[in-house]
């Protein structure tokens, strides 16, 4: 099975001027921000990004964003198949490490794993501790399609 890791898609800041926003519609992963990461694993087809990974494993995109404090992290996915305990996605919201494949220090929402929800975790090394259990089932289907929308508050809510 395959392990998903899809970077911060959409980033919106409502206070600060340092703000991430990419819609994929350039078609490229050089500009506007550039992305890091498992760059051949990904594609984009009538801008949307899309993984295109040829094995099994984990594959990642990350780019640079000082947002943190007073904002609202918004992305829509898609999955074509039924999520289970080995074939789930991450969403990394920040990171103090670009290399989302190692330890790091960040928050993550996770759609899928084994009870098919769509959760907010914490990560320190290796360690994931979840802070909002989503709730059960809620993605237990095929086709999976779902908006999430994160805010955190300027004293860290």
């Amino acid at each position: 099975m395959k392990q998903i890791i899809i970077p911060l898609i959409i980033v919106i800041n409502n206070i600060s001027f340092a703000q991430t926003q990419d819609n994929f519609e350039d078609g490229n992963f050089n500009l506007n921000p550039p992305w890091a990461g498992n760059i051949s694993d990904w594609t984009i087809t009538d801008g949307q990004l899309q993984l295109n990974a040829s094995t099994a494993g984990v594959s990642y995109l990350s780019t640079i964003s000082s947002s943190m404090e007073e904002t609202t992290w918004e992305f829509w996915l898609k999955m074509d198949f039924n999520p289970s305990g080995s074939n789930y996605v991450k969403v990394y919201l920040v990171s103090d490490q670009q290399d989302l494949s190692q330890p790091l220090n960040g928050y993550f929402v996770l759609i899928g794993n084994t009870e098919d929800e769509i959760s907010l975790y914490v990560q320190q090394g290796s360690e994931a501790i979840k802070i909002i259990d989503g709730i059960d089932d809620r993605v237990d289907m095929d086709p999976v399609t779902s908006k999430i929308k994160v805010t955190r508050d300027k004293i860290g809510n």
